[in-house]
Parts: C-alpha cells; sequence; structure tokens
C-alpha cells in the first residue's frame, strides 16, 4: 500500500505513453486522425481520474495548493492544444509541441506529485483514492 498512487498511476502513463508513441508513428498517414480521437479519449479518462479521484481526495489546504493548481492548470493546456491539433489540417508541429507537454508533465506527477502522495497520505486516504480509480476506470 505504500506506493499505491505511484504504482498505478505510472502504469497509466505507461499505457498513454504507449498510444502516443504510435500515434506519432501515424501523423502523416489517413489513420492519424481515427487513433487521436482514440488517444484523447484515453487521456480525457485519465485526466478525470486524476482530478476526480486523486486531487478531490488530496487536501490541497493541508498539502501544497501549487501542486494541484500547476496539474489542473496543465490538464487545461493539454486539452486546449488537443482542440489545435483537431482543426490543423498539419497537425506535426502543433502535435510535437504538445506531445512535449505531456511528457513534461508526466514526468512531474511520476517524480513529484505521486510520491509525494503516497508519502504524505494516510493509509486510508490512499485507500479511498485506489476505490475512487477503480471506480472510474470501470466507467
Amino acid at each position: 500500500m505504500n506506493q499505491i498512487i505511484t504504482n498505478i498511476m505510472i502504469e497509466d502513463h505507461k499505457r498513454i505513453e504507449n498510444i502516443l508513441m504510435h500515434l506519432n508513428s501515424k501523423i502523416k498517414s489517413k489513420e492519424f486522425r481515427e487513433n487521436f480521437n482514440f488517444f484523447k479519449s484515453e487521456l480525457e479518462k485519465h485526466m478525470i481520474i486524476e482530478e476526480k479521484s486523486i486531487l478531490k481526495t488530496y487536501n490541497p489546504e493541508k498539502y501544497n495548493q501549487d501542486v494541484v493548481k500547476k496539474i489542473i492548470s496543465e490538464h487545461k493546456e493539454l486539452i486546449k492544444m488537443i482542440k489545435e491539433i483537431e482543426k490543423d489540417q498539419n497537425p506535426e508541429s502543433s502535435f510535437l509541441a504538445f506531445s512535449e507537454l505531456l511528457i513534461e508533465h508526466k514526468d512531474f506527477e511520476n517524480n513529484k506529485l505521486y510520491p509525494k502522495l503516497d508519502k504524505e497520505l494516510t493509509k486510508e486516504q490512499k485507500e479511498q483514492i485506489f476505490q475512487k480509480i477503480k471506480k472510474q476506470k470501470e466507467m
């Protein structure tokens, strides 16, 4: 139970990163749009899990509110970039910028946020988050 949040979310990050790499290999093909829609859906599910299952349990007043603001702000920026990619007829450069931000965001969460939560939250809070994540993934 010590590293439960870190382990679950890093696993999900790996899954999303694999989809991202596959998508990157299709950027010049007709399949890009179809694959991008799948990627977008999976990334949005992941963000919902983070925001509804993790950040709502993580009490920002008690901990570092700046970390929560950073995560939410980056989620909003990533969603904005997704909309730009969807409109872009030649999305190569906007997709590259999006990918770079997404990787930076993932690294911050993997190396800072999740270990911090695993260290500072109680066993009960971690279990509560775990159950919420499980429920969100079933939806």
